[in-house]
């Protein structure tokens, strides 16, 4: 099947981080270089220890924020430092990117003005917390569909998301994510 894309769109979430569509090459490497990190706002409470419960709220939260593509609210869970990495497997071929903060919100926000329809649903998470409560290792499987320049998208990715406290508050720090899309 050949299929052309009418401009170049990456389709990603937070919590695919996170399935990707693009127009790269098969088999295509990209390493973003850094970007200043900008202030993160955060309305969470502060806290010294995380919960499970806690965790489950911020995956429940960042799915309701993709799913309405509010940028400010998946925003609020990153850390500045955060690094995200994707490994995707596509009609186009497999392709990896690692992005920071700034990078990956740019992204982002240049895929929810072009995908409509987003849906965004995730299942069979597990949370480690560490046994001193600084640390929450979250491991998921994320499904996201939409529509982009006319293709419906169907993505599934298995994302591991690590949370860590900084400055008394829960942020996201690293995402690694496996993800698969196709087009239907």
């Amino acid at each position: 099947m050949i299929f052309v894309i009418k401009t170049p769109t990456i389709l990603a979430s937070i919590i695919t981080g996170l399935s990707l569509f693009s127009p790269f090459p098969e088999n295509q490497s990209f390493f973003v270089s850094p970007a200043p990190a900008t202030q993160t706002k955060q309305i969470i409470a502060q806290t010294s220890t995380i919960t499970e419960s806690e965790i489950e709220e911020i995956i429940a939260e960042l799915t309701q924020a993709a799913n309405n593509q509010n940028l400010s609210e998946i925003s609020k869970y990153l850390a500045p430092e955060i690094t995200i990495e994707m490994s995707l497997r596509s009609p186009t071929g497999s392709q990896n990117f690692i992005f920071n903060r700034d990078e990956y919100l740019f992204y982002l926000g240049e895929s929810f003005k072009t995908t409509k329809n987003y849906q965004q649903t995730y299942d069979n998470l597990e949370i480690k917390v560490s046994p001193n409560g600084k640390t929450a290792l979250a491991t998921l499987n994320v499904t996201e569909t939409g529509t982009v320049d006319e293709l419906n998208i169907f993505g599934t990715s298995e994302e591991t998301i690590l949370f860590e406290i900084i400055n008394d508050r829960i942020l996201i720090t690293s995402v690694t994510a496996n993800s698969n899309l196709e087009v239907r």
